[in-house]
């Protein structure tokens, strides 16, 4: 829908409550049209009054954790994801959301704790594989971020940012084959500055 449409839709779904307050499904209705929206402080307000109404309701858990994740609102955020992974413990999402959360704040070692969660139900999950990657390269720890950075290669072949990293790591530890990394992510599109200068640098 265009925005026209999801302000109309407001406006019914406003009526509606105006006249029943308890009515969960407008409420309910209403924050999704926000979040569409991109408001995301209004989705949070309107799904907590939602869950007034209907505690533990699920998806109404579900849209405020982002629409906090997606205000910056990370110490909440961090809340939010917990009380779903306590809901539905095989939804990789929400931990990998709470893995990003602690990236975003630069803690490592959180992070990495989180990302593990993730990598045991699903181990070829590229996004976990790599970020787990990034953060063993934060902590200086190259040798070990490469295998991550090769299972989110295997999983995701034309994963740029991977074989970027992967052949930075290479070369940190002496490895002259982290420039055909460098090269390939190159091809695959990879448009980093970083990338030339790696190759001017060290790949000539």
């Amino acid at each position: 829908m265009v925005d026209k449409d999801l302000r109309g839709a407001i406006e019914e779904f406003q009526k509606a409550v105006d006249i029943s307050p308890d009515y969960e499904k407008a409420h309910f209705n209403m924050a999704i049209c926000y979040y569409k929206l991109g408001e995301y402080e209004k989705t949070r307000d309107v799904m907590t009054r939602v869950l007034e109404i209907k505690p533990g309701f699920y998806n109404a858990l579900y849209y405020k954790a982002f629409a906090t994740y997606k205000m910056k609102d990370y110490d909440n955020a961090l809340i939010e994801f917990e009380n779903l992974i306590q809901v539905d413990p095989s939804k990789v999402d929400y931990r990998l959301y709470r893995a990003n959360i602690y990236y975003h704040r630069e803690d490592w070692i959180k992070a990495m704790a989180e990302y593990d969660g993730v990598l045991e139900i699903k181990p070829a999950h590229h996004t976990a594989n790599f970020k787990k990657g990034m953060c063993l390269l934060k902590l200086h720890k190259q040798q070990e971020a490469i295998p991550f950075f090769d299972a989110a290669i295997l999983a995701k072949p034309r994963y740029t940012e991977a074989l970027a990293e992967r052949g930075v790591a290479k070369l940190n530890l002496g490895d002259s084959s982290g420039c055909d990394d460098l090269r390939h992510a190159k091809e695959l599109g990879e448009k980093s500055g970083a990338i030339e200068d790696l190759l001017g640098r060290y790949c000539e």
